[in-house]
C-alpha cells in the first residue's frame, strides 16, 4: 500500500534537490513484510534510474544502510565494493550520502540518498541536514500508514456489517455459502473458492459450491473423511493455512492420496464452520494462484468471519428444522396438509404461466377403520409408514406427495396430463397391493383406491381439481376398491368435500 506516501516522498525528494547539489535525489520506503527497499520517488540528471529498483536488506550499500540503521557517507566511493545498485547502467558515481528513516521506536521505515559525480561532495553539516529531512520523511510515512490503516479499518468494519447483515437474513446453508463467496474476495485475493458440507450417512464431504477458475474438483464431488487436508479440517475443526502449496503437494494432499497435484494452487486456506455442539458441519476452502496472500491481519479478519459463518450456518440449521416441522407430517415424514395447498396453489400458478399440464392423485386406504380397530393404533400407524414410503418410491423426483389427512394421502404430479398420471398412480396402487407390512409375527397387506384429475383439463382452479379427484376417488371406493380412476364429468355429484 505504498503508493499511498508516492506524493509526500516525492516533495520530499523535490526540497532535497533544492538543498543539495546532488546528481540523483532518491527516495526509498522498507517494505518489511518482504524485506526489501522500493524506490518511491526520486529526481536525476541520470536516465538510466531503475524506476522500479527494490534493494533487499543487507545488500548494497542502501541495505546495508538498513540492516544496520546506520548512516553513510563517501567522497571516494569506488574505494567500497558495495554497490548502489538503483542504476540501470554503469555511473561515474564518486560520493554518495544515505540516512535511514527510522521511527521515534527505532523502527526502519526507508532511506533518503544523495549521490554526486564529484569527489568530496559532501560533508558532515549535509549529512546532519539530511537527518532532518529523514525525520520529516518519518513523520509524513507514519502519518499516511496512519492513514491507510484508518481507512482499512474503516473498509473491515463496513464488510463486517455487510457480512453480518447478509447472514442475519440467511435462512438456508446454502445461503450462508453465498455470503461468503462474496465477501471473501474483497477481503484476500484469490483465484477458487470451494464449500464443502458434511454427509452424516456416508462419513464424506460433498463438494456442493464452487467458484474461480481451475475447476479440478467439480460440484457433485465427494471424498471420504478419513485422510487429506480436508479430512483434517473435519476431524479437528481447526483451520489449516498453507503459504506455499507447491513446496507440501509432494507431502500433504487435499481430499485423498495419488489426486493429481495442481500447480496452479500456490496459497491455500481451508476454514471449518462448526455448530453450536462443536461439530464440522462444513468447511470452505480459498485458493490463490499467488503465494502468501493470507498476511496475519487477513488472517485474523477472516477467523473473525467464519466464526460469525458458524453461529449463522447453526441458526439456518435450526430455522430449516423449524420450517420442516411447520409443512411436514410428523408420522410419515410427507408434506403435511397446509403445505400441500401452498405448493398446489404454486404448481398451478406455473401451469398456468407455462401452459402445462398438471395432474392431482388422491389415494385413500382400503378399509382403514375396521384395519386400525382390529389391529390397534400402533400398527395403524405403521401402515401409514410404509403407505408414504410405497408412495415415495413410486414417483418422480419432481412429484409432490402429501398426507392429506387420516388414511388419505395426495401427489401434486407436474408437467403431466392425465395419462402419464394414470401411470404413476397405477404404480403406486400395485406397488402397494404387493407390498408386505411386517409388524411383530405378521404379515398384513393392504390396498388402496386412487382418484385423478388434471389441470386444465378437468377443471379451472384448485379447488375444483381437489373436488374432481375426490370424485374420482370416491369412484373407486364404490367400484370396487384397489383401483385408479381418472375423473370424468358424468360422475355423480356426491363425493365428499375436502
Amino acid at each position: 500500500h505504498e503508493e499511498n506516501v508516492e506524493a509526500i516522498l516525492s516533495s520530499v525528494v523535490y526540497f532535497m534537490s533544492r538543498n543539495f547539489k546532488a546528481y540523483s535525489t532518491l527516495a526509498f520506503i522498507f517494505d518489511p513484510n518482504q524485506r526489501v527497499f522500493q524506490l518511491n520517488a526520486h529526481y536525476s540528471k541520470s536516465p538510466n534510474i531503475k524506476s522500479k529498483v527494490t534493494i533487499p536488506l543487507g545488500k548494497g550499500i542502501i541495505g546495508e544502510v538498513g540492516s544496520e540503521k546506520k548512516s553513510f557517507m563517501s567522497g571516494n566511493l569506488p574505494l567500497y565494493r558495495s554497490e548502489i545498485l538503483y542504476y540501470q547502467q554503469s555511473e561515474t558515481i564518486n560520493s554518495l550520502l544515505a540516512v535511514p528513516i527510522l521511527s521515534e521506536q527505532n523502527e526502519l521505515l526507508g532511506a533518503l540518498v544523495l549521490d554526486s559525480l564529484d569527489k568530496q561532495a559532501f560533508r558532515d553539516q549535509d549529512k546532519e541536514i539530511l537527518k532532518r529531512f529523514s525525520v520529516l520523511a518519518a513523520a509524513l510515512i507514519n502519518n499516511a500508514r496512519m492513514r491507510i490503516f484508518q481507512e482499512k479499518t474503516a473498509k473491515t468494519f463496513q464488510l463486517f456489517y455487510q457480512a453480518s447483515h447478509n447472514f442475519s437474513t440467511a435462512l438456508k446453508q446454502e445461503n450462508v455459502f453465498d455470503v461468503l463467496f462474496n465477501i471473501i474476495p474483497l477481503i484476500v485475493k484469490c483465484s477458487r473458492q470451494l464449500a464443502i458440507i458434511f454427509e452424516e450417512e456416508t462419513r464424506s464431504g460433498l463438494v456442493i459450491k464452487a467458484a474461480g477458475t481451475n475447476p479440478d474438483i467439480p460440484i457433485g464431488f465427494r471424498f471420504p473423511i478419513n485422510s487429506g487436508l480436508y479430512s483434517f479440517v473435519f476431524q479437528k475443526r481447526k483451520p489449516v493455512i498453507i503459504g506455499d502449496f507447491q513446496q507440501y503437494q509432494s507431502k500433504y494432499f487435499r481430499f485423498q492420496p495419488n489426486e493429481p497435484q495442481n500447480p496452479s494452487i500456490r496459497t491455500l486456506a481451508i476454514y471449518p464452520i462448526i455448530d453450536d455442539e462443536n461439530r464440522c458441519r462444513g468447511i470452505v476452502s480459498i485458493e490463490a494462484t499467488e503465494p502468501d496472500q493470507i498476511t496475519s491481519d487477513i488472517e485474523h479478519i477472516l477467523a473473525a468471519l467464519f466464526e460469525n459463518a458458524s453461529v449463522a450456518f447453526t441458526r439456518a440449521i435450526l430455522y430449516q428444522h423449524m420450517e420442516r416441522l411447520a409443512t411436514t407430517d410428523g408420522l410419515t415424514g410427507l408434506n403435511n396438509h397446509r403445505h400441500f395447498q401452498e405448493m398446489l396453489s404454486k404448481e398451478i400458478e406455473r401451469s398456468k404461466r407455462y401452459k402445462r399440464p398438471l395432474s392431482l392423485l388422491l389415494l385413500d386406504i382400503d378399509h382403514f377403520k375396521s384395519f386400525n380397530d382390529t389391529y390397534g393404533h400402533p400398527v395403524g400407524d405403521l401402515v401409514l409408514k410404509e403407505i408414504s414410503l410405497c408412495i415415495r418410491k413410486s414417483i418422480r423426483i419432481n412429484d409432490i406427495p402429501a398426507r392429506y389427512g387420516g388414511e388419505e394421502f395426495t401427489v401434486i404430479i407436474p408437467e403431466t396430463n392425465f395419462d402419464g398420471a394414470m401411470v404413476i398412480a397405477e404404480r403406486i396402487r400395485s406397488t402397494i397391493e404387493c407390498h408386505i407390512i411386517r409388524s411383530y409375527e405378521k404379515q398384513l397387506h393392504v390396498t388402496v383406491s386412487i382418484g385423478c384429475a388434471s389441470f386444465p383439463s378437468h377443471v379451472i382452479n384448485q379447488q375444483e381439481l381437489i373436488d374432481c379427484a375426490d370424485k374420482a376417488l370416491y369412484y373407486s371406493k364404490e367400484h370396487g376398491r384397489n383401483k385408479v380412476t381418472v375423473y370424468s364429468p358424468a360422475m355423480s355429484e356426491c363425493g365428499k368435500k375436502k
